[in-house]
């Protein structure tokens, strides 16, 4: 720390006449081929990977990609399940990977997978991809649906991987042939043992089912403590929390049902056939083009009226739309604005009432934090519990911090700003935490259709620390036991929806 003053400790950084992309990359790619294939296995892919602090953000150097994961930087990925459907099955296709490849020989593989390099968006580059690896036309591939993301932390010897993969599904017609030799595989169907009928309580006790009777924004802390108490005999089923995370992917079988909604050519969002009748008044906003219309093949869409060329001009249209449509069709009405793009990252094609964009289907992304204490071998969590006049979820059960990400700001220094507003964590402790990967879930409700992908961290606050909210909209802070937390998870739906998925995600990082 006092050698030079930063608050990282012991750390490595690059030589300090090191100042441009071209010099880094040619110094540590001297490096990589100096350490060689016993120190970086098959460090002679030749394929330059971007090094960013955060996805979206400027490339400090591209880096051999095999040589990646030796420095521990965070890579993203585009996989693409390709199905076809016959006589109500579904069938996956699968390719065998080269026994040559340098990198996981003969081995399985998705129909189509690849690196994210950072001049692309995501969709494109699983175009690229599909063409590439399996001979997909574009006329195909721009039909695959993007679902959400996966991400994994892998340390293994010198090896520390961090990858996000972006996941589509492309449903494929019947006659179609992939071009490489990949054969046709039904799934195994998982079956998992129904499990045994719940012994019957001890005389006096009570049981919760995953459902808690209260309703929940009417419950109290000493309603959270009482129903979080262990239960005997214990209770390890895990199907309360299948339930939390299926609360928050409803729906899926309704996505036949909404049309994609598409600005300059890119697919942004998607719009239920109802909610699209009402959008259709707006003849100076909204265009609704067909097969036939302009010889597109995105098929029936809605898309912009072409005079809204300009960021700001669609702002103002958006605006006029929501405020007409009002709160019967829009819920929720905060004034607050939202960034539209066609993937994490590039370019704002507008913004959006916050409120509005799971009725437009856009892609939100947002941060959530776990903030821990450590007591004698034992982990806390702090929980906060909503304001009761919030206009989505009052009253529940929140994370100590968590917010929606605007355009033009870093994952981490947006949970940094929200960590001061919403829990009062100076920046000096706020800038220790530590992003552990993402979630991501597709909910769909009515005309809404929530696309979400949440940013996690993890922060370690110190025993003596204690939140304090700054914008008014936590009523409370508590300090909970780990294992009771999960057990509020298990048996309540006392904490706002998305929230479960972070902290089961939690729970299985930490044990």
């Amino acid at each position: 720390e006092n050698s030079c003053g930063g608050h990282f400790g012991g750390q490595v950084t690059l030589h300090s006449t090191l100042k441009t992309p071209e010099q880094r990359t040619k110094a540590v790619g001297n490096v990589v081929k100096f350490l060689g294939e016993e120190r970086i296995p098959a460090y002679d892919i030749n394929q330059l990977y971007p090094v960013t602090s955060s996805f979206g953000t400027a490339s400090y150097f591209p880096l051999e990609r095999a040589a990646a994961s030796y420095f521990g930087i965070k890579a993203y990925e585009v996989h693409m399940n390709g199905y076809v459907e016959r006589d109500g099955q579904k069938y996956l296709w699968i390719a065998k990977r080269s026994a040559v490849k340098s990198n996981y020989p003969g081995m399985l593989d998705h129909l189509v997978a690849g690196g994210l390099p950072r001049d692309i968006s995501s969709q494109k580059d699983l175009v690229k991809e599909c063409e590439e690896e399996a001979g997909i036309p574009i006329i195909v591939a721009d039909y695959a649906i993007p679902i959400g993301a996966v991400s994994y932390i892998d340390i293994d010897g010198c090896n520390y991987r961090r990858d996000v993969i972006f996941c589509y599904d492309l449903k494929l017609p019947e006659c179609f042939i992939p071009k490489n030799q990949v054969r046709l595989i039904l799934p195994k169907i998982l079956k998992s043992s129904r499990p045994s009928p719940s012994q019957p309580s001890p005389r006096g006790a009570i049981r919760y089912t995953s459902s808690a009777a209260l309703p929940p924004s009417s419950f109290t802390w000493d309603d959270v403590f009482r129903i979080s108490q262990p239960q005997e005999p214990a209770n390890n089923d895990l199907q309360g929390f299948f339930d939390r995370v299926r609360t928050c992917n409803r729906g899926s079988e309704k996505r036949g049902e909404f049309i994609p909604f598409v600005i300059e050519g890119q697919i942004v969002g998607y719009v239920h056939n109802g909610f699209a009748d009402h959008l259709r008044t707006f003849k100076d906003v909204f265009f609704f083009p067909n097969d036939n219309s302009n010889g597109s093949h995105l098929g029936g869409h809605v898309t912009l009226h072409p005079m809204l060329k300009t960021p700001d001009h669609r702002t103002e249209a958006f605006d006029h739309v929501v405020k007409l449509l009002g709160k019967e069709l829009i819920p929720g009405i905060r004034n607050e604005l939202y960034p539209v793009a066609s993937s994490f990252g590039t370019s704002l094609l507008f913004s959006l009432e916050r409120a509005a964009a799971p009725y437009f289907g856009i892609k939100a992304y947002g941060v959530h934090m776990n903030g821990y204490v450590e007591r004698v071998g034992e982990k806390y969590l702090w929980i906060g519990k909503r304001s009761e006049v919030k206009p989505t979820y009052p009253g529940m059960l929140d994370h100590l911090v968590a917010g929606g990400l605007p355009h033009d700001i870093a994952c981490g220094e947006n949970l940094v700003k929200e960590c001061e507003e919403e829990a009062g964590i100076p920046k000096s402790i706020a800038t220790r935490a530590k992003p552990v990967g993402a979630v991501s879930y597709m909910d769909i409700n009515g005309y809404s259709y929530k696309r979400d992908v949440l940013f996690c961290y993890d922060l370690k606050l110190p025993e003596s620390f204690v939140p304090m909210n700054q914008d008014g909209e936590v009523e409370s802070f508590k300090l909970i036991p780990v294992s009771l937390v999960a057990n509020v998870i298990q048996r309540t739906q006392f904490f706002k929806s998305n929230c479960n998925l972070v902290i089961i995600d939690f729970l299985f990082r930490h044990g």
